[in-house]
């Protein structure tokens, strides 16, 4: 669907709080024009281990074992980072599969980073999104930028 000077982030907000009054927003990511060293897909991977180890206690720990086990890492790239400090914990814990939802919203995904550091964090997110816990669902908010539209078309 595409919403075109709709207020995006203003709807992503609200979805945001809406599940946060629910106990059950993991986290929210809101991409910034301002802030592009933060927008690297490494970064963001990074912000998100951060944010739903912060969400929930038992992911806090699996998240910080791994880094422990692997802190070289930390200066990897965005698909070996989402691997190890993510996929493997979150896959770890038997418990999180009973949970309800764990929602993440990332808001102004077409101001990631430099040039194609949108397409590397999609890349990324669809490789790997389906390999967490059926617990975790992302909402994914963006203008239908060229790179975008591009992405989805092939």
């Amino acid at each position: 669907m595409e919403w075109q000077d709709w207020g995006k982030s203003t709807v992503s907000t609200t979805i945001a709080n809406f599940f946060q009054q629910m106990h059950c927003l993991g986290a929210y990511i809101f991409f910034n024009q301002s802030e592009v060293s933060e927008r690297t897909p490494s970064a963001i991977i990074r912000t998100l281990a951060h944010q739903l180890g912060l969400f929930n206690h038992c992911i806090g720990q699996a998240i910080t074992t791994a880094i422990d086990k692997w802190p070289d890492c930390m200066q990897s790239s965005a698909h070996i980072q989402l691997q190890k400090f993510l996929v493997k914990p979150l896959t770890s814990l038997k418990i999180i599969q009973f949970q309800g939802p764990i929602i993440v919203v990332l808001d102004g995904l077409d101001e990631c980073g430099l040039a194609g550091d949108c397409n590397v964090l999609l890349e990324v997110l669809v490789e790997n999104l389906i390999k967490l816990p059926l617990a975790f669902w992302f909402i994914i908010v963006s203008r239908p930028d060229y790179d975008i539209h591009n992405y989805f078309e092939s």
